[in-house]
């Protein structure tokens, strides 16, 4: 999509209209200044305020565009304009909008597919998408683990050539397994420390 207007042109990222580096605010009452202070119930002044971002007044002749509102003006100006008369983002741009995310979820999907299906391994492909995994790989299993060879670190500890990925279709399903695998491997140092605690005592 592209639209050229007063020598700048509306362009697309992504995820929404770009229009002089800046993209529309649908929340922009949290950008416009207090017509007083807040209350308390009692009527005195809250303690607490609303923090209120500072933009710039580029910000906010690109939110009057996406408007359909004028540009002329100082920043109070522009504010008032758009706090008397907003009504969101006008149709023609809302159109253009969603027909371009659509267009992109599309384009995007279908680069994730052939990745997917470059992936030669269950290790990347549990990595890459946990829940697209276990849903084409086991339908009807809740949870699954799978070991992968990638580096983990963290505060501090060395990087573990090993690890497990937990994969379930809900965070119950995913809780049990992890309790089943701590559970076991609580189970196994036991006894591995059992077992060399009675070799100790035989080579005395």
């Amino acid at each position: 999509y592209s639209s050229t207007t007063d020598g700048k042109t509306y362009t697309y990222l992504s995820d929404g209209l770009i229009w002089d580096e800046y993209k529309f605010d649908p929340n922009i009452k949290s950008s416009l200044p207090l017509l007083g202070p807040v209350r308390t119930k009692k009527g005195t002044i809250a303690a607490r305020q609303p923090h209120i971002p500072k933009r710039t007044a580029p910000w906010w002749r690109a939110q009057c565009k996406f408007r359909g509102l004028s540009q002329q003006g100082r920043i109070e100006v522009l504010q008032e304009r758009i706090r008397a008369t907003d009504n969101g983002m006008i149709k023609e741009l809302a159109t253009a909008e969603q027909e371009l995310n659509a267009e992109f979820r599309k384009q995007n999907a279908a680069t994730r597919d052939e990745e997917w299906n470059h992936m030669e391994t269950d290790e990347e492909k549990a990595e890459a998408d946990p829940g697209r995994f276990l849903q084409e790989k086991f339908p009807s299993i809740t949870a699954i683990v799978v070991k992968t060879n990638s580096r983990i670190e963290s505060d501090g500890t060395l990087p573990s050539i090993d690890h497990w990925i937990v994969i379930g279709r809900d965070r119950l399903s995913v809780n049990k397994k992890v309790l089943k695998i701590n559970h076991e491997s609580i189970r196994a140092r036991q006894r591995a420390q059992e077992a060399s605690e009675e070799r100790s005592r035989k080579k005395h």
